[in-house]
């Protein structure tokens, strides 16, 4: 019978082999041991509600949205906690609104555009989430077709924000 000793060269593809094994094994009990659970919203959008202050009923808004590489398109009749989603590679971002509106029982449409100015600050979150974006607004420049008023009610845009960002009062 022979044995192995440690320094035998015959003995190093078995241990090495195994080494391989044992290490695999460990990166496979890792990974099924972290459910790569982030719970973490990583896409900040910005929350706007449209407020009447003339008597005027807002029937529906299409917002064409456009930046350097963003552009989307939506149509809604609901004017509470709209969301807009910002361009996290830009400072800037250009919407249109195309409102339908009544007052005092005449229909009237007219389009607004609205331009905001923001800072964009990665933000490190953990090693199972990433990384998120936060979008400080910096200014906002719009014209006044229908747009009376417009308060900037939190100036930072985060992930799972529960701010209402921009109030258009009309």
């Amino acid at each position: 019978m022979t044995l192995l000793k440690p320094s035998d060269p015959s003995s190093r593809p078995l241990s090495k082999a195994l080494r391989l094994l044992l290490g695999a094994c460990c990166i496979q009990v890792l990974l099924c041991a972290c459910d790569n659970g982030c719970e973490q919203v990583r896409e900040a959008y910005m929350t706007t509600t449209f407020t009447s202050t003339s008597g005027r009923t807002m029937r529906s808004i299409s917002l064409i949205c456009f930046s350097d590489t963003l552009g989307y398109k939506v149509t809604f009749s609901q004017f509470t906690d709209v969301e807009l989603q910002l361009n996290p590679k830009g400072n800037h971002t250009t919407m249109i609104l195309d409102c339908s509106y009544s007052d005092y029982g005449d229909l009237y449409t007219t389009s607004d555009t609205v331009d905001i100015s923001y800072t964009v600050e990665p933000r490190f979150l953990d090693m199972e989430c990433g990384c998120t974006v936060l979008f400080r607004i910096d200014d906002v420049h719009f014209t006044r077709h229908l747009i009376s008023n417009l308060i900037i009610n939190d100036s930072n845009v985060v992930a799972d924000g529960e701010a209402t960002n921009l109030i258009f009062e009309y």
